[in-house]
């Protein structure tokens, strides 16, 4: 406008110029028209620019909040991350402790190997507890990539902003009134854009930071890993281990357990033979006391024997009177007198084998204790090799075998008990028949006594026995020294030397075979009483000193009376006394068998000689 007034001015001083001035304002008027309209044609082009410029901040706001709304959710979603870091963290944490306590664990799984089942389940659900671990680190890693690349995203639209605004404010410098407002929004926008910026920065710190921190959690997983793997490893091979040990173990006891058994059966074996050899030892010596003590009983029964003979033939001096009244009573005494001669020779027969079998008993026995002694030694042995245990189960064995054989025994003789408790019965009964019997044929007989010579018969027997005895001797000469030792110790009671011998094999003595036992039962003139008085030999001197007054008195009714009385004891004593030795032999008969039944064919047993002969 100062333009303009001056040039009139100018142009009103020169009339040539008037013209050229009002054209040229004219001009200038049209030029100012132009460059007005011009004018309000950049004016309005401004304006909308302007509307665009406001519609882009508008849309730079919404944008900016877009921003905001993103920075406040990866604010969020830091938070969140940060969360399951710190999760992650404590995760570790109670692995780590549970780790330490898996080692523990294992240091004890050493000691105690059952526990590893344990520690495969603590190490399986340490492994789910580090794949839980994994998948949320690994979840919040994928959210910090996401957050990241939207924070590129709005930083590449941040840098497309900027390069819009430094072309709006190019092309505002020509408008700066005009764009005064825009620079201060521009300026405002720039500080938010800054405060985001550094909120920006500040987050990558962050995330970096996450990144590093989740790196070394990651770093700290593997580790982890490899020491669960180190320790599963350890546990198989371990385990492995336990194994072979137990297979092993398992070969070594069964070795073991072969070998106690073949100790326990050679043991058993042993145990079993030397038992049956001192049975057989027992036996042995059980027969050959029996033999003494038969021989001792043999002697007292020969000098009562001869006592009473002396008092028989006093008494058959006497009885001669009387002799003519019993001739007939001679007939059937002298068959029985053939009868007891015949069994006199079968107890004779007996005797020479009785002897015989001691003799053969001696020699197994002297073998028996040679082949024990060997024994002994070899099982000491034998068990000084063996072991305490096997020793202890050894006895605990066999003495169970030993209860069980006891037991078996046991039975054994309460069957053979009964047995002879019911022929014992029905041996009484037949005796009270024959004694009913003897004692009519006694009443008959009380006055009658004996006239046959007792010395006679002794002398008889004497000279066949001295003829056997004889022949003996010599074969006992030829079977060596050992041979008469043990023929002395078992024949004391055969010497010839002996008063006793004399009476040997009369009928004072016990004869062994059924008939025989039958035949005196048919003789005896007496009854039997169960209950068995003991004789006193002071009745014996009391008929010797009654005899010589009878022979000074010569009272011929007191020594009748006296005689008879004699005759029925002697009968009573004889009655008894074979009665007793039946039943000693049927006791020692069978004690005899039963120590025969236990004896197996492995042990020696001595024969042992026969009880009765055959008739």
């Amino acid at each position: 406008m100062g333009e303009v007034d001056e040039k009139p001015s100018i142009d009103v001083a020169s009339p040539r110029y008037s013209s050229n001035k009002v054209a040229d304002i004219g001009t200038e008027l049209y030029k100012m028209k132009a460059s007005l309209e011009n004018r309000e044609n950049e004016v309005v082009s401004l304006k909308q620019e302007l509307l665009k410029k406001d519609i882009f901040i508008k849309n730079l706001e919404a944008a900016e909040k877009k921003l905001l709304d993103s920075f406040k959710d990866q604010s969020r979603e830091l938070e969140e991350t940060k969360a399951l870091v710190e999760e992650s963290k404590v995760e570790i944490a109670s692995l780590k402790e549970k780790i330490d306590t898996s080692y523990n664990s294992q240091d004890s799984s050493e000691e105690d190997e059952d526990d590893s089942s344990v520690q495969d389940f603590d190490i399986e659900s340490l492994k789910t507890e580090m794949e839980s671990t994994k998948e949320s680190l690994a979840q919040a890693h994928e959210a910090a990539q996401a957050s990241s690349l939207k924070v590129s995203e709005l930083l590449e639209e941040m840098k497309s902003v900027k390069n819009e605004l430094k072309s709006a404010t190019d092309a505002e410098m020509t408008n700066e009134k005009a764009m005064d407002d825009l620079a201060l929004a521009l300026k405002e926008v720039a500080t938010d854009c800054s405060q985001t910026k550094e909120k920006l920065v500040i987050v990558e710190t962050e995330l970096e930071a996450a990144r590093i921190e989740s790196q070394q959690w990651k770093d700290k997983y593997e580790e982890v890993r490899k020491d669960a793997e180190l320790l599963k490893n350890t546990s198989e091979r371990l385990r492995i281990e336990a194994e072979e040990s137990l297979l092993a173990w398992n070969g070594k006891e069964s070795v073991f357990v072969t070998c106690i058994k073949r100790g326990e059966d050679e043991k058993n074996s042993l145990l079993d033979e030397n038992n049956r050899l001192l049975e057989a030892l027992v036996a042995a010596e059980n027969l050959s006391k029996k033999a003494k003590e038969e021989n001792h009983k043999v002697r007292d029964i020969l000098k009562q024997a001869i006592n009473e003979a002396n008092v028989a033939k006093e008494a058959a001096g006497i009885a001669r009177a009387e002799n003519s009244n019993l001739k007939d009573a001679l007939l059937d005494k002298e068959e029985e007198l053939q009868f007891a001669l015949k069994e006199i020779e079968r107890v004779k027969v007996n005797e020479a084998v009785a002897n015989d079998n001691i003799k053969k008993l001696k020699k197994m026995l002297s073998e028996i204790e040679v082949a024990m002694e060997e024994e002994k030694q070899r099982s000491l042995n034998r068990q000084e090799s063996m072991p305490k245990e096997v020793v202890e189960v050894v006895e605990k064995k066999i003495e169970e075998k030993e209860k069980k054989e006891e037991k078996k025994e046991n039975k054994k003789e309460k069957k053979e008990s009964k047995k002879e408790k019911k022929e014992h019965s029905e041996k009484k009964e037949d005796k009270e028949k024959k004694e009913q019997t003897h004692q009519n044929f006694d009443k008959r007989m009380i006055g009658k006594t004996c006239s046959f010579s007792i010395m006679k018969l002794a002398h008889h027997n004497h000279n066949h026995k001295h003829n056997k005895e004889t022949s003996e001797e010599e074969t006992k000469n030829a079977n060596g020294g050992n041979h008469q030792e043990n023929s002395d110790e078992s024949g004391e009671g055969n010497s010839p030397s002996s008063d006793s011998y004399l009476f040997k094999g009369s009928i004072f003595d016990i004869a062994e075979t059924p008939h025989a036992q039958m035949h005196h039962k048919r003789r005896s003139s007496c009854t039997f009483l169960e209950e068995v008085e003991t004789i006193n030999p002071e009745d014996l001197e009391n008929l010797d000193g009654n005899h010589l007054e009878e022979g000074e008195l010569n009272d011929k009714g007191a020594v009748a009376r006296k005689k008879k009385a004699f005759i029925r004891r002697f009968g009573d004593l004889l009655v008894r006394r074979k009665s007793l030795s039946f039943s000693h032999k049927k006791e020692s008969s069978t004690d005899s068998q039963d120590k025969q039944q236990p004896q197996t064919p492995t042990s020696p047993s001595p024969p042992l000689p026969p009880m009765s002969p055959e008739p």
